[in-house]
């Protein structure tokens, strides 16, 4: 699916080119019926440049993916509406590639938003002193956990404040579909304060990872096991 929008982000920067072709006299482009001086043409291939751009960072990680197709999707539409009457048909690829940006756009809020948090609590957090686990402080546990916690050494080592867990999973929106989405969750616990939960799909069609939402429980999470 991502090769699949890489070729459509790469057709429709290859179709500007034609702009700057023609603006440059290298062919003539009986498609093309508005004049385009050489300036413009620059701006062509400026577009093409920016979208061929877009289209290779498809396949990184990087966390401003969103903003380069937003400025891409933008300034082929600003010469899309100057050249409308040959170029209306460009909005479609544009429209897609600005819906695919605000979607990481979302993301990129969302992780900003997480890690603010979880910085917010460690700080408040770590002011406060750090205990010793004693002997006293376990005796009410089974005794097998009480000897796997003398097995570890934990007794006698200051209590754990925060942690970070990370789980992996699948999921589908519907029973009937067979393709299931690689789910992770990064989980922190802030010990007496609260836990924040940052929901994120690895992949989901083209997009390489896609944060969900955020999750926050003002109470230690509580396990029978």
């Amino acid at each position: 699916m991502k090769i699949l929008y890489f070729l459509i982000v790469l057709f429709h920067g290859l179709i500007h080119l034609l702009g700057f072709v023609k603006g440059f006299g290298l062919k003539e482009i009986k498609e093309l019926t508005q004049p385009i001086s050489k300036p413009m043409g620059l701006l062509w291939l400026f577009s093409f440049l920016l979208l061929l751009l877009y289209g290779l960072l498809q396949f990184s990680n990087n966390r401003y993916l969103w903003l380069f197709g937003c400025i891409a999707a933008v300034m082929s539409q600003i010469l899309i509406f100057v050249y409308w009457k040959d170029a209306k048909f460009g909005t479609i690829p544009n429209v897609l590639i600005f819906l695919v940006s605000m979607v990481g756009l979302g993301s990129f809020l969302l992780k900003n938003e997480f890690s603010h948090r979880v910085k917010e609590d460690f700080f408040h957090n770590n002011q406060k002193d750090t205990n010793t686990l004693t002997q006293n402080d376990i005796k009410h546990l089974p005794a097998i956990v009480q000897k796997y916690l003398y097995y570890t050494k934990s007794v006698g080592q200051p209590k754990v404040k925060n942690f970070r867990a990370e789980f992996t999973g699948g999921m589908r929106l519907n029973p009937k579909i067979l393709i299931w989405n690689c789910v992770l969750c990064n989980t922190i616990f802030i010990k007496n304060h609260r836990v924040t939960f940052l929901w994120k799909l690895k992949k989901w069609g083209f997009l390489p990872q896609v944060f969900t939402s955020i999750k926050t429980k003002k109470q230690p999470l509580k396990s029978e096991c």
